[in-house]
């Protein structure tokens, strides 16, 4: 793992590497500056020379000459007699303090006419003299002079006939004769008169102040940064312990009245610190809330579902007793019909057993009485099918309420997951811009986010499953419906049958108390047995109704079962759901 580094020391480094290259800077670009203006003072005091020396006395030479002129037109000397006392006089001086400076002359032709350390070359052409760099010196002496008088550079042999040095001569014309004169010193005798002391002293002296002072700039300039970045590190150390905190899920962190107080960019980040903390606080509040809500749904749901599934067991118990009491009650309903037929095949012979007439209707009070008690229990059972039914559309419909509000709290918990979407995404923002330091408060953003979207997933199939359970309860309730009818229906039936019964008791007591007429009432007898059966046959297709109906009745209660068992399942799933958000939500500490 690489090692990390401090922002302090970053800091730090990069702080003073800024002061010392500033420093090295300002110190290299000084003594730049400081050897330049030594040259350029050496150059002004080497020109100085130049003009107090050479100059000087080329135009001191000039007066004298121009003096001895001046005798010539006054009529006190010849020409010659002039230019004789004028070259003496000029090959006299001396100057330098080796007085080693002297002045020469030469004429416009280019001819020596008076040289003070080479007499012998007197009167020599040096037109055409060079020096080893290629440079015409009397030429280019003579342009000088003619243009007014100036300096010109060359290499020339030293007075020992040996050495060979840069020579600097200034020459200037004297018109009225036509002579140069020129005098010049060698560069390096200028440079080893001139007294540079003081100016390297002034140099040095500087140069060391520079150094130092900018050693002690650095050495403060080090110690200030030391001290802001150890404050600003402060300030920072108190914002990571925070959103340490926060990663830690501790929501309850505050931050010191002097670090809210600050106006500057920490200020300004230990706000939205602070304001994101209080609005995670919030909203992790409102998870809380929302999920315990959901926790205590989904446990209603859970009881309903239990509830209902009981109920339908119930349900299921009692049609298959009406069931059982259909099918008895068309096996009776044939035993009858049997019998009615044999009547009817032996009416021939009812003269011939009028003895046994009162026996055989003490038999058919016995089995009519027995019937109608079958039918009214049929009856009675039938009833309690409609109240259960009735129960389970109350139950249905509290459910489907249940769902409704359910559906409410789904649409909060949306709400919610929108909104710490949104927050995820503005903390992923902010802890962009505050890079580094903002990396924990990202991963708990993107956890967020993560969250949002689980939460959002989840809230979709829950929705779907909700929808599905609505229409399942709408199709039960057509169900509950169609038994409904279907039970009155079979009471109705049943309330046709013990009428025929009490219509046969008539007739069974009318027949024992008329036995002895039973000839004449034969035929009448026949009569009331035929509309017996048909009756008979009635209740016969009623009960195949009822025990059809009883089939259905139990095929919607078995998947009503089913629908229950589903809604249970999911039912769990969301308490599961539930407590895992809220498990989740608990790892934050809010108080």
């Amino acid at each position: 793992m690489k090692k990390q580094r401090s922002i302090a020391a970053r800091l730090t480094l990069t702080f003073t590497a800024i002061v010392v290259l500033s420093c090295a800077l300002l110190v290299t670009t000084s003594l730049t500056i400081f050897t330049k203006v030594n040259t350029v003072v050496e150059e002004i005091r080497y020109n100085d020379v130049l003009n107090e020396n050479v100059k000087s006395e080329v135009q001191s030479g000039i007066s004298i000459v121009q003096s001895y002129y001046d005798r010539e037109q006054a009529g006190e000397l010849t020409e010659e007699e002039a230019q004789n006392f004028a070259k003496d006089a000029l090959r006299a001086i001396r100057y330098n303090d080796d007085q080693g400076g002297y002045i020469w002359i030469d004429n416009t032709d280019g001819d020596l006419v008076m040289h003070p350390i080479l007499p012998e070359q007197e009167g020599d052409n040096r037109l055409n003299l060079e020096d080893c760099n290629g440079v015409m010196i009397i030429q280019e002496i003579l342009k000088t002079a003619e243009n007014g008088g100036g300096f010109n550079h060359f290499v020339f042999t030293k007075a020992d006939g040996v050495t060979e040095a840069e020579k600097v001569a200034y020459s200037e014309e004297f018109d009225a004769w036509g002579w140069i004169l020129t005098s010049g010193c060698y560069l390096d005798d200028i440079q080893a008169h001139m007294d540079t002391t003081q100016i390297d002293s002034l140099f040095d002296q500087s140069a060391v102040a520079m150094i130092l002072e900018s050693l002690v700039l650095i050495i403060i300039m080090i110690l200030l940064t030391i001290y802001i970045v150890r404050k600003l590190m402060k300030s920072l150390g108190l914002i990571s312990n925070s959103l340490d905190q926060l990663s830690q899920g501790n929501l309850t962190y505050t931050f010191e009245d002097k670090m809210m107080q600050r106006t500057d960019e920490i200020g300004t980040m230990v706000h939205h610190t602070s304001n994101a903390i209080q609005n995670l606080r919030k909203i992790v509040e409102e998870g809380m809330h929302t999920s315990d809500d959901v926790n205590s749904a989904s446990n209603e749901m859970m009881e309903a579902a239990h509830t209902v599934a009981d109920t339908t067991d119930q349900i299921s118990q009692a049609i298959e007793s009406v069931a059982t009491e259909a099918t008895e009650q068309a096996d009776s309903i044939s035993d009858v019909m049997q019998n009615i037929n044999s009547m009817q095949e032996g009416t021939t012979q009812i003269q011939d057993s009028v003895n046994d007439i009162g026996s055989c209707a003490r038999q058919l009070q016995e089995s009519s009485n027995g019937m109608r008690h079958d039918l009214q229990e049929m009856q009675k059972g039938s009833s309690d099918m409609t109240e259960q039914v009735h129960n389970i559309a109350e139950k249905i419909d509290s459910t489907n309420k249940t769902i409704g509000r359910m559906s409410d709290i789904l649409n909060s918990i949306e709400e919610i997951a929108d909104q710490t979407k949104l927050l995820s995404l503005n903390a992923s923002i902010e802890a962009a811009r505050a890079g580094e330091s903002g990396r924990g408060f990202a991963v708990v953003a993107e956890s967020i986010k993560g969250l949002s979207e689980n939460t959002s997933s989840e809230l979709s199939n829950i929705k779907e499953i909700i929808d599905n359970l609505v229409k399942n309860f709408a199709e039960c309730t057509e169900c509950i419906d169609k038994v409904v009818e279907s039970n009155a229906a079979s009471i109705s039936d049943s309330n046709e049958v013990i009428q025929a019964f009490h219509k046969l008791d008539e007739q069974i007591a009318i027949t024992g108390n008329k036995a002895d007429t039973i000839h004449t009432v034969v035929q009448g007898s026949i009569t009331a047995i035929n509309a017996i059966s048909d009756q008979i046959t009635d209740i016969a297709h009623g009960a195949e109704s009822a025990a059809a109906a009883s089939e259905e009745v139990t095929a919607s209660v078995e998947e009503l079962r089913a629908l229950m068992q589903t809604m249970d399942s999911h039912t769990e799933k969301l308490h599961e759901k539930a407590d895992n958000l809220n498990q989740t939500l608990n790892t934050f500490s809010i108080s």
